[in-house]
Formats: structure tokens, C-alpha cells, sequence
């Protein structure tokens, strides 16, 4: 099997590009006997070899260790990987490994990511940042739907006074900022209005 492509990386690491279009993230200490170069040849022995050993113990350590750093999605492990290079193949490797170890659970990472956040953003924010994470909208939806203690008009509360926001000494100018500012956090018109009106009404 040809070599078509070498780049050079950091610490060492080269970019092996093959006949067959796979990249392969090697040091030259991988296989001493290759010349990392453009038209070296790379028997099926070692390919195999690389693959299945080397390469896929690597992936699995490089896994382990994304997993101690921060908890992931399936989605974020996948495009971090692929920032270092693997092949898909080793990805899909990877990830089938992480899984059966319960390492990487979507489901658990998206109910941790309601219990830490429910208090500080809305259900619509947080719905909206966990499908950018790469959760399934499917599963996000079906987490959601299994929580039933949603009070967020309570939170709306609790960020305007955290915000020491105060209706009698507020100008329409602030009252509109604050507005605004409960809306991009993913909070209902209505209920950003309702909570504002009765804050106002009390003080009366």
C-alpha cells in the first residue's frame, strides 16, 4: 500500500495519508522500518498491525483520557477525536468501547446537565444547549418530558433579584434591558411579564 502524503504534526506525529484515502496519526517509532515519505510502501501486515494494535490501544487511552479531563457526549468524544486524526473506524471503535463501560451515557449526561443548570436557565436554553452538544433531539425531548417540577417563574424571580432589580426604582430604559435579558435566556414572554407585573404589584 502506497503512501500518497506525509504531514508533519507537533511532538513528532506525522500525518500518513494511504492509497486506500485513510489517515493515519503514527510516529516513526510506530514502524522503524517505513521511511515516512511519499511513495514508501506500507505492507498489509503492518497496516494490520497499526490498526489493531497500536492505533486502537491508543484511541482507547486517548478516549480514557477525555472522559477523566470532562464528561463528554457521544457527539463532543467523536469530533475530539477526529481533531486528533483517527479513522473513523478507530472512532467508532472507540466509542462502542466507552459505551459498554457506560463511560459515555447521552441519557445520564443529559439529566446531569438538567439537575446542574434548572436553577440558572430556562428549559428552552437549556433544550437549545444540549442539541449544540450533539444530543439526540429525541432523547433531549424524552428526558424532558420525565421531569415534572419545571417552576420558572420562581427562577425568573430569583435572577431579578439577584439582580437587584427593583420596579420602584427602575426607568422604563432598565425595566427593558432586564426584559430582554430574561428572554435570551430562553424564558417565556409571558412569563417574564407575569413575574415583572407581580414584583411591581407587591411594591405598590
Amino acid at each position: 500500500m502506497e503512501i500518497i502524503h506525509v504531514k508533519k504534526e507537533k511532538k513528532g506525529k506525522y500525518l500518513i495519508g494511504l492509497e486506500n484515502g485513510i489517515t493515519l496519526p503514527l510516529y516513526q517509532k510506530d514502524c522503524p522500518h517505513i521511511k515516512f515519505e511519499e511513495g514508501a510502501d506500507m505492507d498489509e501486515s503492518t497496516y494490520r498491525h497499526l490498526i489493531l494494535e497500536v492505533l486502537r490501544i491508543r484511541i482507547q487511552k486517548r478516549t480514557l483520557y477525555l472522559l477523566e479531563k470532562m464528561d463528554r457526549t457521544q457527539a463532543q468524544l467523536q469530533e475530539k477525536l477526529r481533531q486528533n486524526h483517527y479513522p473513523e473506524m478507530l472512532i467508532e471503535h472507540a466509542i462502542q468501547y466507552a459505551m459498554s463501560f457506560h463511560y459515555i451515557d447521552d441519557e445520564r449526561y443529559i439529566q446531569t446537565y438538567i439537575r446542574q443548570h434548572k436553577e440558572a436557565k430556562s428549559k428552552q436554553r437549556m433544550r437549545y444547549d444540549l442539541l449544540q452538544k450533539g444530543c439526540d433531539r429525541q432523547l433531549v425531548d424524552t428526558v424532558f418530558e420525565q421531569i415534572e417540577d419545571w417552576e420558572e417563574e420562581k427562577q425568573i424571580f430569583r435572577l431579578l433579584k439577584k439582580r437587584k432589580y427593583n420596579p420602584e426604582n427602575s426607568d422604563e430604559a432598565s425595566k427593558r434591558k432586564t426584559y430582554q435579558y430574561l428572554l435570551r435566556r430562553g424564558y417565556k414572554n409571558e412569563d417574564v411579564l407575569r413575574v415583572m407585573k407581580n414584583m411591581s404589584d407587591e411594591s405598590d
